[in-house]
């Protein structure tokens, strides 16, 4: 997002002005929901591939070898919709041999 002034920004995912309701970074990659005023009257969430920062934190914490690396990607994959999951072999690989390592929890 490129920014126009403290309350108002413009988006490039929608190619209009937006306002932020939330922001929240996770690995690196900061995901938005906006306000789009001339949009239905909804809330909407930037689309977009997030999945290479998902990818790298799994691979960084499937690195470290340990129970606190692989409850980070058990807590995160419960958080991601299903089909991202399932669609990206190395965050399906990476999740299904961090339940097997942790015996299923």
């Amino acid at each position: 997002m490129e920014k126009l002034n403290s309350v108002w920004y413009y988006s490039l995912d929608h190619g209009q002005l937006c306002q932020v309701i939330k922001a929240q970074a996770l690995w690196g990659e900061t995901s938005c929901r906006v306000w789009l005023p001339w949009c239905k009257p909804n809330t909407k969430h930037i689309k977009g591939n997030r999945t290479e920062a998902i990818r790298a934190g799994f691979k960084k914490a499937w690195q470290e070898k340990s129970e606190a690396g692989y409850r980070i990607i058990i807590e995160v994959a419960e958080k991601i919709p299903e089909n991202v999951l399932q669609e990206d072999p190395k965050l399906l690989m990476w999740y299904g041999q961090t339940l097997t390592r942790m015996g299923g929890k």
